[in-house]
């Protein structure tokens, strides 16, 4: 295989910086490198002639054998903030996999001068980098009764989005594929006046179970009301499945749903474990 460098050149040697841009003086910078006053002879041109520097030969070096260790031992390069590129913020080209705060990033347009996160990166798993973990969103649920009992708050089977097919129409769930933490979010609307007052009640259920609540909201006769809210949850990327459930305390149950714009359930990765 090719070297790996357990040490980048001359780390423990001597090293001087050397500037990026080129100089006046025609000492050596990485935009001009040794310029021709390295090629004259000092014995007839003392003034001018220029002697190969050691510890700027050991930085160059070092910063090479530096950038090629760097992705030896973390697979993708480190983010290019403005300090590093002389205060301007460097701009990536699409499809760029650069590693922020010890996560993965996918830019998302060319041109990128975003900070990771941003609407222009994508989060990558940290089990498959080249996976870019995608949100997902249902976006109008199915008209339905809710009443005393707990009940499903079904949506309809075509996702707004969902590029890695998460969402499980036969049970409106989604069902992540990539095991870390999500945040899983919804708005639920009674979709006209409710006839009798009464509490309205959404949950969000893990695996069948109840597992954190969305919101409670008390609704007096002829009121609409909206519940939504979010939480973030661990998921295992395999059997671990989300829903919506509700429920409304009068006898005659209450109708919700079927308004895009007033009902939705989405979900988006946050982290790895």
């Amino acid at each position: 295989m090719a070297k790996f460098f357990k040490y980048t050149f001359g780390q423990a040697g001597i090293l001087t910086p050397i500037p990026n841009d080129t100089q006046v003086d025609g000492s050596i910078s990485y935009e001009q490198g040794f310029s021709t006053d390295y090629t004259l002879n000092p014995e007839f041109d003392p003034v001018t002639a220029k002697e190969v520097p050691l510890a700027q030969t050991n930085q160059y070096l070092n910063d090479i054998t530096g950038a090629v260790q760097q992705y030896q031992t973390n697979g993708f390069p480190d983010f290019i903030t403005a300090v590093d590129n002389d205060g301007v913020p460097y701009p990536y080209d699409i499809n760029s996999f650069v590693r922020y705060n010890d996560q993965i990033y996918f830019s998302l347009i060319n041109g990128n001068t975003d900070i990771p996160p941003s609407a222009n990166w994508a989060l990558s798993s940290a089990t498959d980098p080249s996976q870019i973990v995608k949100p997902a969103l249902v976006g109008k649920s199915v008209s339905q009764n809710l009443g005393f009992a707990k009940s499903l708050i079904t949506f309809d089977g075509v996702a707004e989005f969902d590029p890695d097919g998460i969402y499980v129409p036969g049970n409106s769930s989604f069902q992540p594929i990539i095991p870390g933490y999500y945040t899983i979010y919804g708005l639920i609307s009674s979709s006209a006046g409710v006839t009798i007052a009464g509490d309205f009640e959404i949950d969000f259920y893990l695996n069948g179970a109840l597992y954190k609540r969305l919101g409670t909201k008390r609704l007096i006769s002829a009121e609409n009301g909206d519940i939504n809210n979010s939480v973030t949850i661990a998921m295992n990327g395999t059997t671990d499945y989300i829903q919506l459930y509700g429920s409304f305390s009068s006898v005659a149950g209450e109708n919700v749903g079927g308004n895009p714009q007033l009902t939705y359930f989405g979900i988006n990765y946050v982290n790895s474990f």
